[in-house]
C-alpha cells in the first residue's frame, strides 16, 4: 500500500512538474523568465500612437487599443498588440475627424457637430467607412469571449472582431452617462455577458446585457452619482465586481443585485505614508489577480505604486515591486492581466493630449501567495 501510494504521489508530482515546464516553455521569450515582483520593460516592434483618456483591454492573446480625441489622437484606427509575438499592428485604416468638412456622407450640420465635439465626448455619427469616430474610451471596452470580439460602449454598443478586423454595430441605444466618462463596460464570467455601470445622468444604474434579445435591462441602482470615471475588476473567487466610481470603492454582486462600500484606497495610502493629502485616485488602472484573489490597482503616489485590496480583511496594502517602474500615467485603465502567462502588462503612456506618447510596455509577475 505504501509503495503504491509513493508511486502515485511521485506520478502526481511528475505531472505537476511537467505542466509547469510546459507552461514555461510556451511562454514567449520576453515573458518567459520574469522575476517575481519586479518591473520589466518590454520592447515590442514599435509603440502605438498614444490615445489620451483611453484604456486598453485583453482578450485571447491580444491587447486592444482604441480612442483619443480632445486634443489627443484624432483618428479612429484600432491598434492590436499580439502578446506572444510582441508586435503592434494597426488593424484598421485611420480616419481623422478633422477632415469632416470633406465627408460627403454627412450633412453640413453634422460636419459642424463633429468639429464642435472635437472627438473627446464622441458622436453617434460615423466615418466614411461606416466606423465609429474616436473618443475618450477610459474603461468602456472589454473582451466578450462568447462573441470573440472586443465590445465598446460608446454612443452605441459596438463590437470589433479581431479575426475579421471589422467593426459591427450591435445596438443603437445603449445606457451611458450624461458626461464623457461616467460609465464603464465589463464582462461577467459567471453571467457570461456584459455589465454596464453608469454613475451619472438619467441612465444612472447597473445594467446587464441579454445576448438572445440583444437588449439591456436594469439590474440595480448605482450606489453613487458623480461626475467621475468608472473602473472595475471582477473578483472571480467571490463572484463580484470591485468598482471605483464617485470617489468611492464598492463591490457589485450581479447575482443578488447588491452593492457594498469597502475600504478607501486614498485613506489607506495616507495612513501608510503618514500624509494628510491623498494621492489622485479618481482615475486608476485596475486588474484582478486570481492567484492571490486580490484586486490590484496602479496609482501615482510617491511615483508609480501598486496596491492590492484584500477583501478578507477589507484592507489595502502596497505591493513593493523591484526594478525601474514605468513613468507613464496610471490613469484611464492601462493595466491588464495576461492569463496565459500569469503576468500583468502595463501600457506606458507619457504625457497627455497632444504631447502624449506611448513608450513600450512594462510587465510584472507576482510572487505566489503562500497558502493560496
Amino acid at each position: 500500500m505504501r509503495t503504491a501510494l509513493a508511486v502515485a504521489q511521485a506520478s502526481c508530482l511528475w505531472v505537476v512538474a511537467q505542466a509547469s515546464c510546459l507552461w514555461a516553455a510556451e511562454a514567449p521569450p520576453h515573458l518567459k523568465d520574469l522575476p517575481a515582483n519586479t518591473w520589466v520593460r518590454i520592447k515590442p516592434n514599435r509603440s502605438p500612437i498614444a490615445r489620451s483618456y483611453s484604456g486598453i483591454c485583453y482578450g485571447e492573446g491580444l491587447i486592444y487599443y482604441f480612442g483619443g480625441g480632445h486634443g489627443s489622437y484624432p483618428c479612429n484606427d484600432v491598434e492590436l498588440y499580439d502578446v506572444a509575438a510582441n508586435t503592434w499592428t494597426q488593424a484598421t485604416e485611420p480616419e481623422d475627424w478633422r477632415q469632416a468638412d470633406s465627408w460627403n456622407h454627412l450633412t453640413p450640420e453634422e460636419r459642424k457637430h463633429v468639429r464642435n465635439i472635437g472627438g473627446g465626448s464622441g458622436v453617434a455619427l460615423l466615418s466614411p467607412k461606416g466606423r465609429p469616430l474616436t473618443r475618450h474610451t477610459y474603461q468602456m471596452q472589454c473582451w466578450f469571449p462568447e462573441e470573440k470580439a472586443f465590445f465598446s460602449l460608446m454612443d452605441q454598443l459596438w463590437a470589433f472582431e479581431p479575426a475579421k478586423r471589422e467593426w459591427r454595430k450591435v445596438l443603437d441605444k445603449a445606457p451611458r452617462g450624461r458626461d464623457v466618462h461616467t460609465w464603464n463596460l465589463a464582462y461577467d464570467p459567471d453571467l457570461k455577458t456584459l455589465v454596464a455601470i453608469v454613475v451619472g445622468g438619467p441612465d444612472r444604474a447597473v445594467y446587464v446585457f441579454d445576448r438572445e434579445k440583444v437588449a439591456w435591462s436594469k439590474r440595480c441602482e448605482s450606489p453613487v452619482t458623480a461626475w467621475s470615471e468608472v473602473h472595475s475588476a471582477y473578483d472571480a473567487a467571490r463572484k463580484r465586481h470591485v468598482v471605483r466610481a464617485g470617489r468611492k470603492w464598492w463591490t457589485l454582486d450581479m447575482a443578488t443585485g447588491t452593492t457594498r462600500f469597502i475600504a478607501d484606497l486614498a485613506d489607506a495610502w495616507m495612513k501608510a505614508k503618514g500624509r494628510d493629502k491623498p494621492p489622485h485616485t479618481e482615475s486608476v488602472s485596475i486588474a484582478y489577480d486570481p492567484e492571490s484573489t486580490r484586486t490590484l490597482v496602479l496609482i501615482k503616489g510617491d511615483g508609480t505604486e501598486l496596491w492590492a485590496y484584500d477583501p478578507d480583511k477589507d484592507a489595502w496594502a502596497e505591493v513593493k515591486l523591484a526594478g525601474e517602474p514605468p513613468k507613464g500615467t496610471t490613469h484611464w485603465g492601462l493595466l491588464v492581466r495576461v492569463p496565459d502567462h500569469n503576468c500583468f502588462l502595463f501600457l506606458n503612456v507619457l504625457g497627455v493630449q497632444g504631447g502624449a506618447r506611448a513608450d513600450g510596455l512594462f510587465a510584472f509577475r507576482l510572487q505566489p501567495t503562500p497558502g493560496r
